[in-house]
């Protein structure tokens, strides 16, 4: 489903993103991408999203290199590819159910379907009674979940989420990892970057190794090991 070929990216201010990476993700696959600081898991998450193109190589998404996708399908191909962040990214004046319809507007979607969707996936991910709660009348937890509904709601191939426990409590952190997996096993990709070695090491997944730019390991047993690429910081 996802396919790095000697995949390479270097920003315009000349700073390396990546280098030399090969990496095949299949689908239905769940991976945590761990690292250091600046070592590339980023990168690697915006080359898939195509919110960058990569200087060098392939990154074949959907049996497609993504690279020669012209601007106007891009919307259309980041429907399949749901994205969740560290910071939320929600639209702070608009309630729980219109952070979620958000998304179902863009792609054009009917008031109808809109009125069934969100309703659903906000029950499903546990937000069923904050429908007409804004952001900043939840917590970060909640915030989390939004999050993720707005990621899922138009059931995407593909999820990627960019450090999505950074900024919640340990046992907030656990509960939306579990809900990760659940989206998991009903058949969507997930790519997870995080730095949280319990995380890791708990839900025991494939983990990929990123530093200095490049895919330093790629353990199929899962498990966050200390070594150059990784530690407390990783």
């Amino acid at each position: 489903m996802i396919k790095f070929v000697n995949a390479g990216l270097t920003y315009p201010n000349m700073a390396v993103g990546l280098t030399g990476v090969d990496l095949h993700i299949e689908k239905q696959e769940f991976a945590f991408i761990v690292g250091p600081t600046g070592g590339g898991k980023s990168s690697l998450l915006k080359l898939i999203y195509r919110d960058t193109v990569a200087t060098e190589g392939k990154v074949i998404v959907f049996n497609k290199d993504i690279s020669s996708l012209r601007m106007r399908e891009i919307p259309y191909y980041r429907r399949r590819v749901g994205v969740i962040f560290q910071d939320f990214l929600l639209l702070p004046q608009k309630t729980a159910f219109d952070n979620v319809a958000y998304a179902l507007h863009i792609r054009g979607a009917t008031q109808r379907q809109i009125s069934t969707l969100v309703p659903e996936v906000l029950d499903w991910i546990g937000l069923s009674r904050k429908l007409k709660s804004y952001p900043t009348e939840m917590s970060g937890g909640e915030q989390q979940r939004l999050c993720i509904a707005r990621a899922i709601v138009n059931k995407p191939d593909i999820l990627l989420a960019d450090e999505p426990t950074g900024n919640l409590d340990p046992d907030t952190s656990l509960e939306i990892m579990e809900l990760i997996t659940r989206i998991n096993e009903r058949g969507t990709t997930v790519l997870v970057a995080t730095h949280d070695a319990s995380i890791v090491n708990r839900f025991r997944r494939r983990t990929l190794v990123v530093r200095n730019g490049e895919l330093y390991a790629d353990r199929r047993e899962g498990g966050y090991h200390e070594g150059p690429g990784e530690g407390t910081h990783a």
